[in-house]
């Protein structure tokens, strides 16, 4: 499967998985009709998009594509796709006491992520 047939499938599913929030009352229709343009508009263009345009991304913006899908699944992912957006970014977490003291972020990331 390529990349923007996964891409359809995952917004597919948003859209359906936003109507059953609205459908069990979770959010307002105003929310549901805003979310769900955003979606219809992203399907449009990924179904427009030729699969063959991500093999000549330049590894920069191939790196880009992924941090934007992952910045997607935190905004709307289930609980196991948070998990392993943050398992693709943090290498080690130090713990004591109950308590975070240090998060170590994976090598590839940290030119992004420092400020």
């Amino acid at each position: 499967m390529g990349t923007t047939e996964q891409e359809v499938k995952r917004l597919e599913g948003n859209l359906e998985r936003l109507k059953e929030l609205y459908v069990e009352g979770w959010i307002r229709k105003s929310e549901y009709n805003r979310q769900s343009e955003r979606y219809k508009k992203q399907l449009a263009e990924a179904k427009g998009r030729p699969e063959s345009i991500a093999p000549n991304l330049s590894k920069h913006e191939q790196r880009l594509a992924k941090i934007d899908k992952a910045i997607d699944l935190v905004r709307e992912g289930s609980l196991e796709e948070h998990r392993k957006v943050l398992d693709a970014l943090i290498e080690l977490v130090e713990e004591k006491d109950g308590q975070i003291e240090r998060v170590t972020f994976r090598e590839w990331t940290r030119g992004l992520l420092d400020e």
